[in-house]
């Protein structure tokens, strides 16, 4: 095909994609609107709307004069002038202009929100009922231009080879991840959760479904997806004494499977040392099935595992099933004995639902049973009122739950640039169930309800209210009452910065729990940076404030943010009123670094005050290290019959 016919065509398929030209199938003209001509370069893209276009090799663009659209050199163009100026100021000292051209890249600008104005498939609504014609894919490196974002780096050396050493995601994983084949009628809302599906995947950095029509009832799907490098290793801090390596692979010859090795260590057992391997697929065979093994034998214990499960997907996913499967062989302390003693028992979990759709929209009705058997083989003498997991009980749970849930395209929540998926919508649950114990029979029940919704001029608030417990001999025993109040902020603009406000409140109350059930207030359940469990107690009420800093500046790939934080929590026992306790809080400034190419946790580095701590810790000023996950927003979807959890 000649080069001018090529670009020619290439512009017109752009401008199909950008739904701005009249087509006219059932005449012979289609009306071009006044238009610019644009010259993409090789490994450059434009921006427009809520889509993108890559090119992979020199291309020219006829883009209607009245689309905004926004091109890898404007982005340039606009960076060069802030770094101009920065390295005028560093050019009389040398080494920080030695510093600053070694570190920092000079590609990056500012991501500006253009807020969660419509839920995600109302970007497709137009296409709705047409054909699928075809399907085509196009995969972009680990590094190099992104999707979606306003970010474009330039390659380096190590990531060329990185690249090279990369085994991109194999085509067949990609389409087995598709719930739409050709010939399908085009739903908004399955290419909407599709999109979501793909990107939540460990392998996947972010993933854009793009919908090109063709004619006047049919269309194209183009999956544009960006991998992560997937061959990762971290490690864990849980003290002085212990913690653990790990190695990792998170797409396995590009086939969607993970596996996953670690070495453990705690210095504080009688054993010290140990190790464990985990295999898993997320959608094995195509059936949409996350299924896993693993081994794990450290610290005088030994682990076998397996697991699978098939969860709601999307509004038309009619069923939700799995199953958990343990052996475990321990060793544990107990009062009732003068030395370890060994512990061998066997958990079962299997579980099933059915869900109704009420309407056209996102409101379902969903019923789920689930049985759960913990077989004992070997424990120390126990009394009914401790150690549940060691008792042997047969339990059987049924839920009946309304859903309705939509999401928003948002970035820089959670996340430091890729696409984030954040849910809204309601959840109600209500569980039933009976177990059968060894000790005494009783009955369960337990209610949770829970909203989210986004404000254009607040932000995001999500509530939750979950209420549950065992009813037996005529008393209510094993009891929670568990409240929870999330809420971030719009994204305000600091000049070059970016800063959004998060705020989290918790309750939680547990009413006749077992003598050896406590909860803490360490950590992430209260007091960041705090690991001792020497503060424990039945009842915790905590607020969290965190106002964090997105940085647009870029180290080799890796972006940073700042952020400062502010804990305060109360923690006591039954007899207690929560206020007359003690006030455990925490002050202090951290920092996150991440690259989004990259399969590794995210770096934290935080230092804190803590105004008052158990006798353990020698100082008030506490340095903490770790490797975080990436955090996910709690969802609206029914998942399966579950007691509330006491944490």
């Amino acid at each position: 095909m000649p080069p001018l016919f090529r670009t020619r065509i290439l512009s017109f398929v752009f401008m199909l994609a950008t739904g701005t030209v009249p087509l006219h199938v059932s005449g012979t003209y289609i009306n071009f609107p006044n238009n610019d001509t644009i010259i993409l370069k090789a490994g450059e893209f434009i921006i427009y709307q809520d889509s993108s276009y890559y090119a992979t090799r020199d291309t020219a663009l006829l883009v209607p004069d009245n689309l905004s659209y926004f091109t890898t050199r404007d982005m340039n163009l606009k960076t060069s002038q802030t770094y101009d100026s920065l390295y005028q100021w560093a050019e009389k000292k040398p080494f920080m202009n030695n510093l600053l051209r070694l570190f920092i890249n000079q590609n990056a600008v500012n991501y500006v929100e253009s807020g969660p104005d419509i839920p995600s498939y109302e970007r497709y609504s137009a296409f709705a009922g047409k054909t699928i014609r075809n399907i085509r894919l196009a995969k972009l490196d680990p590094f190099g231009p992104g999707i979606n974002d306003t970010i474009f780096l330039e390659e380096t050396g190590l990531e060329r080879f990185l690249n090279s050493t990369h085994i991109k995601t194999r085509d067949k994983v990609l389409i087995r991840n598709l719930l739409f084949r050709k010939g399908d009628k085009l739903d908004p809302r399955i290419i909407a959760d599709n999109e979501r599906i793909i990107r939540q995947l460990p392998f996947i950095q972010d993933a854009r479904l793009i919908v090109i029509p063709v004619s006047e009832n049919k269309v194209d799907i183009l999956l544009i997806s960006k991998d992560q490098y997937s061959i990762g290793f971290g490690y864990n801090v849980g003290g002085l004494k212990a913690g653990k390596f790990e190695l990792y692979d998170q797409n396995f010859l590009g086939i969607g499977h993970r596996i996953k090795a670690e070495l453990l260590y705690d210095y504080n057992q009688q054993n010290p040392g140990g190790y464990s391997f985990a295999y898993s697929s997320e959608n094995l065979f195509g059936s949409f099935i996350r299924a896993q093994a693993k081994y794990q034998n450290a610290f005088d214990t030994e682990i076998l595992g397996i697991e699978a499960e098939h969860r709601f997907l999307t509004l038309t996913t009619k069923y939700s099933y799995g199953f958990k499967n343990s052996v475990i062989s321990t060793k544990e302390n107990f009062d009732t004995s003068l030395s370890v003693y060994p512990l061998r028992y066997y958990y079962q979990d299997y579980w099933f639902g059915r869900a109704f759709g009420l309407s056209n929209n996102a409101n379902r009705v969903i019923l789920a049973a689930r049985f759960i058997n913990n077989i004992v083989y070997e424990r120390p003498e126990i009394s009914e009122n401790e150690y549940h997991y060691l008792q042997k009980y047969e339990l059987y749970l049924g839920s009946i739950a309304f859903s309705k849930e939509n999401f928003y395209k948002m970035q820089l929540i959670y996340n430091f640039g890729k696409t984030e998926d954040i849910p809204f919508g309601t959840l109600i649950e209500l569980t039933g169930g009976w177990e059968n114990n060894e000790f005494f029979d009783k009955f369960y029940t337990g209610l949770e309800i829970s909203n989210g919704q986004m404000f254009p001029r607040f932000g995001y608030m999500y509530l939750k209210l979950g209420v549950g417990g065992f009813f037996d001999q005529k008393l209510f025993n094993q009891g929670i009452v568990d409240v929870r109040a999330r809420y971030f902020s719009n994204l305000l603009p600091a000049k070059r910065f970016q800063l959004r406000q998060f705020i989290n409140f918790s309750y939680t109350n547990g009413i006749r729990r077992y003598s050896n059930e406590q909860i803490y207030i360490r950590n992430n359940n209260g007091i960041r940076g705090l690991w001792t469990h020497q503060i424990s107690g039945v009842q915790r009420t905590t607020l969290n404030f965190e106002t964090v800093i997105f940085s647009p500046y870029y180290l080799y790939g890796f972006r940073f943010t700042f952020y400062t934080f502010a804990d305060l929590g109360l923690i006591g026992s039954y007899k207690d009123k929560l206020i007359d306790n003690t006030i455990y809080s925490g002050f202090g400034v951290g920092l996150r670094l991440r690259n989004e190419n990259l399969s590794f946790k995210t770096l934290q580095i935080r230092i804190g005050y803590y105004p008052v701590l158990p006798a353990e810790y020698s100082s008030h000023i506490l340095l903490d290290i770790a490797g975080e996950k990436y955090f996910r927003p709690d969802r609206f979807d029914f998942y399966k019959p579950e007691l509330i959890e006491y944490k």
